[in-house]
């Protein structure tokens, strides 16, 4: 669009992208009921007594951080390691972004038919093959940049399934 259109139009894109999924949330999402008793700040804070959430925090810094991580580092790596422009690298490094994200409800889903525990093995299993394979490939682009898409589906699903280990752990703590 940069190319086409000018840095302007890159902006206003995402603009009128933002102004459509906020009328969708506003037309479609509704406000839950209150709760029956509002827990204090106190009573919020007993969840960090239990080893669970600290095992959930875990987890989720590797499966979300993971992601956060590839999206800062990817293009650089893109850029240095196989001397793609900056356009390129971004476009390929936004493909990872979109397959991580669309794909994080199918982890829940997964964790709902095996459960949460075995799938979340099953991607961090998964995420070891996978950066073994993107350091024996440093300089092959096509089996590098096969690792890094398993990669962005392995932190996606990992994502969903953490969320779907939450009630799992913790039923008492997490919003109706």
């Amino acid at each position: 669009m940069f190319n086409r259109f000018g840095l302007t139009w890159v902006f206003w894109s995402l603009s009128i992208m933002i102004v459509i999924v906020s009328a969708i949330f506003w037309i479609g999402a509704k406000d839950l009921p209150s709760p029956a008793a509002v827990k204090t700040f106190t009573q919020s804070m007993a969840v960090l007594k239990d080893q669970s959430t600290w095992y959930l925090s875990i987890f989720y810094f590797l499966t979300f951080g993971g992601f956060v991580a590839f999206g800062a580092y990817l293009p650089t790596f893109l850029k240095e390691l196989f001397q793609l422009s900056a356009t390129d690298a971004g476009l390929k490094t936004a493909g990872f972004g979109v397959i991580a994200t669309l794909i994080r409800p199918l982890g829940g889903y997964l964790a709902d038919r095996v459960g949460s525990r075995s799938m979340l093995g099953i991607v961090f299993t998964g995420l070891i093959i996978t950066s073994l394979a993107m350091a024996a490939s440093l300089h092959q682009f096509t089996l590098f940049s096969a690792s890094c898409l398993a990669a962005a589906a392995l932190l996606g699903i990992g994502n969903g399934a953490v969320f779907k280990m939450v009630p799992e752990v913790s039923s008492g703590n997490t919003a109706q």
